[in-house]
């Protein structure tokens, strides 16, 4: 899923996408007579649409809006599609164990969409828990770690999509939690026998390291 702007990167940028959010915001509907296809016209989006300096663009988001488009074929609200483009990238950073760098703006964002704001002294979850032990047994191996991310396969996933991530077999029906960590071309066996919840890891390529996991 493409990703090329997002609202909080600034606290200036948060505000103008909370204000935004607070009233109607349309997407003017044309029809392309060629092929009787509808578009939502989005330079009112805050930017051209395609910019990087736009209030928010994903390929998720375009895709919502070009089916409502042809859906309606008239002009619409785009807040609700914003919001549910919005949610899932706001829940994976809100999985991490580490709070994101730009708390203050990713949290008038996540008020703007009707989230709870993340605090300084929020209570990790079982699942962080572990994910910072592997990072600690990692910086004792003295790897060149660079960073880190938390991921999570739900437990109603398919066989095919579990195949596709390399979640080892004998777990289905389980939600499996998996953690890339980035390490340079760092290729030497690391060993998490210390963390009984570890069911895998294993090198994707030099210096990316993948860690499956599930919690009780």
């Amino acid at each position: 899923m493409g990703v090329w702007s997002v609202p909080w990167e600034s606290v200036k940028k948060a505000e103008v996408f909370s204000q935004r959010m607070a009233e109607p915001w349309l997407a003017v509907v044309k029809e392309d007579e060629e092929c009787e296809y509808f578009t939502a016209d989005l330079e009112e989006i805050g930017g051209m649409f395609w910019e990087q300096d736009c209030l928010v663009g994903s390929d998720h988001l375009v895709d919502l809006l070009a089916e409502r488009a042809n859906e309606v074929q008239e002009d619409f609200d785009i807040r609700e599609l914003v919001v549910e483009a919005l949610t899932e990238l706001l829940e994976q950073m809100e999985r991490q164990p580490q709070l994101p760098a730009k708390l203050d703006a990713v949290n008038i964002v996540r008020k703007a969409v009707g989230m709870e704001a993340l605090s300084h002294d929020r209570e990790l979850r079982p699942y962080q828990v572990v994910a910072l032990r592997l990072r600690d047994i990692i910086k004792e191996k003295q790897a060149p770690l660079t960073s880190y991310h938390l991921e999570r396969n739900p437990a109603d996933a398919s066989e095919m999509h579990r195949k596709m991530l390399g979640i080892p077999e004998g777990l289905d029906g389980q939600t499996v939690y998996y953690v890339y960590f980035q390490m340079g071309d760092y290729e030497e066996e690391i060993d998490f026998s210390t963390v009984p919840q570890v069911k895998k890891a294993a090198y994707q390529r030099a210096g990316l390291l993948v860690v499956y996991f599930t919690v009780e």
